[in-house]
């Protein structure tokens, strides 16, 4: 019971926390990378005179700081041909770093800016697009960052979720061998042999057991029904981890398909017993 159904959600688990555990590595060099280059010494243009001032701008692409001031594209991505290409050295830094780890499931031909999109979010794939003339200013290297940080939060997140579902799982397999070892052993002496004391007894051995159960899919209930913000806004749900865990998996909750199983094994035992008591009553 516990080898088919709770063994793959373990390996399953493995594989992603190695899979999430790359991602922040990544995101880690990523944004060391940015960090040791240098922004172009020019000042911000304040979005009021940046019409005037820089005849090329990027889009009308906004940043926002923290999700208070919102600082249009133009006044963080202006174009100095004079200045080395920092912009290009940041998409090779993503694509040497984060995108191998990003397409790693998927089509390894997916555009880099496909990935900035999906990784960093549209405005940074803006402002990093080699058909878009720019500068590597501190606004945008500071935007950079901050989004780099957001996905390698959102990344530690998930491996407190994953290292969560670890634990439930293993305590799973503890309890549901225990009680399939006790069935096992109690199944050596047939019932025949049992006065109605010992067949007493053996019914309210198999009543604790199903309280077990049950008390365990109300404990794994409440699993999937937390969350971990991590200090951010965003917020991870157990229970939609565990879906996508797995969702091409035979069971979509096998904690609960198992328990719930063991739970009518003992209770068809149960009814056994019960029969055996009422026929020597």
């Amino acid at each position: 019971m516990t080898v088919d159904v709770l063994q793959t959600a373990l390996d399953r688990v493995a594989e992603e926390q190695t899979a999430v555990a790359t991602g922040r590595r990544a995101f880690e060099r990523f944004e060391t990378g940015v960090e040791e280059l240098e922004p172009s010494a020019g000042v911000n243009t304040p979005p009021s005179t940046a019409a005037t001032t820089t005849p090329t701008t990027a889009s009308t692409t906004t940043f926002t700081d923290e999700g208070n001031n919102a600082t249009p594209a133009a006044s963080i991505v202006q174009h100095h041909p004079d200045e080395p290409d920092a912009i290009a050295r940041v998409r090779t830094l993503f694509a040497e770093t984060v995108h191998p780890y990003s397409t790693e499931t998927i089509d390894e031909s997916e555009p880099l800016l496909e990935t900035v999109v999906e990784e960093l979010g549209p405005d940074i794939a803006t402002a990093l697009a080699p058909t878009t003339p720019n500068q590597f200013t501190p606004a945008l290297k500071e935007a950079i960052r901050m989004s780099a940080n957001q996905r390698r939060t959102e990344l530690e997140t998930m491996a407190r979720v994953l290292e969560r579902e670890t634990e439930s799982l293993t305590e799973a397999v503890t309890a549901i061998d225990g009680v399939l070892e006790w069935l096992e052993s109690a199944d050596e002496t047939p019932l025949s042999s049992f006065g109605f004391e010992a067949l007493r007894e053996r019914h309210e051995a198999l009543a604790a057991r199903r309280v077990c159960c049950q008390r365990f899919v109300e404990e794994r209930q409440e699993t999937l029904a937390r969350t971990i913000s991590q200090g951010t806004p965003a917020r991870t749900a157990h229970r939609e981890v565990v879906e996508y865990l797995y969702q091409e998996q035979r069971q979509s909750y096998p904690v609960l398909a198992v328990m719930v199983a063991l739970d009518r094994l003992c209770g068809t035992c149960q009814w056994v017993v019960r029969d055996h008591l009422v026929r020597r009553a």
